[in-house]
This record gives C-alpha cells, structure tokens and sequence, in this order.
C-alpha cells in the first residue's frame, strides 16, 4: 500500500503515523530499486495528491504492483546484469507476493471491502 496513498486519504500523517509501521510498501529497502519505482510512480501520476485521492485503495496497489514488477525488471536487468527472463520471472513472482501482502493489509485495516 502506498505511503503517499495513504497519507492523501487522510489515513496516516507520517511514514511512521498509525498504520504505517505495519505497512509492507517497506519491504523493498535497497535503495537503487527503490528510486527505479519511484521514478515510476512519478511518471505515471502516483506522486500526485489529486490521483492518489481519486483511486481506491485496490486501484493503487493494482496500479503500483505494475510499476514495482517493472521498476524490479528494470532495476535487476541495468543495474546487476541479471539475463531479462530471470529478472522477468522474479519481478513477477516478487510483485504477486508484494501485492497479497498489500491487498491483506488493506484488509486488516478495513481499506478494502471483505465481500
């Protein structure tokens, strides 16, 4: 779950506030890989509040799971010589993985609608 999302909808004030502390956007911690996706988010409107408030909870952890799966592909192919179909394979199964683990939390913390 983005931190910026979260922050726009008035749901935390910090990345350190409230329900932030358990938030799993913070598992990609190496820095190279970090800005590649946030450089992404940029580009494709996820720094911007008037996006961020106009998207549920489930359309930006949709919308980022697409840039972290390419900012990971990018980031193992230019920046640690990985061969493009094994970093594809990871950036995939680590994408998957990162998304379950914010659509949970979006959960827990009532963000997303349990049907």
């Amino acid at each position: 779950m983005q931190n910026a999302w979260l922050r726009n909808n008035g749901i935390i004030s910090s990345r350190t506030s409230g329900i932030a502390a358990d938030n799993p956007a913070k598992a990609l911690l190496e820095n190279s890989m970090h800005k590649t996706i946030s450089n992404l988010q940029s580009q494709y409107g996820l720094h911007n509040p008037n996006v961020l408030k106009n998207q549920t909870a489930l359309q930006n952890i949709n919308r980022n799971t697409v840039l972290t799966r390419r900012g990971i592909y990018e980031d193992l192919v230019n920046n640690r010589g990985w061969e493009p179909e094994n970093a594809k394979e990871f950036a995939t199964k680590k994408a998957k993985e990162l998304r379950e683990r914010a659509i949970d939390f979006a959960k827990k913390n009532g963000l997303i609608k349990c049907h």
